[in-house]
């Protein structure tokens, strides 16, 4: 469904991307993203990364050693 709505607004598909990409399985954001150009899959490829990122290091602050 995220594809279909690239196709006709791909700036809504990124911005929604860029709000919900940390938390959506890999396969859904590949889907999401394949008809994206390159550039474009790369740039939403560092946010996602950036907020894998982000996420792990607020859980290991919450660990009690």
């Amino acid at each position: 469904m995220l594809r279909e709505v690239g196709k006709r607004d791909e700036e809504l598909l990124v911005g929604f991307l860029q709000q919900h990409a940390g938390e959506m399985p890999r396969t859904m954001l590949r889907y999401a993203v394949e008809r994206l150009d390159a550039p474009l899959r790369a740039g939403v490829a560092l946010i996602v990364l950036a907020l894998r990122v982000q996420r792990l290091r607020r859980r290991e602050g919450r660990r009690v050693a």
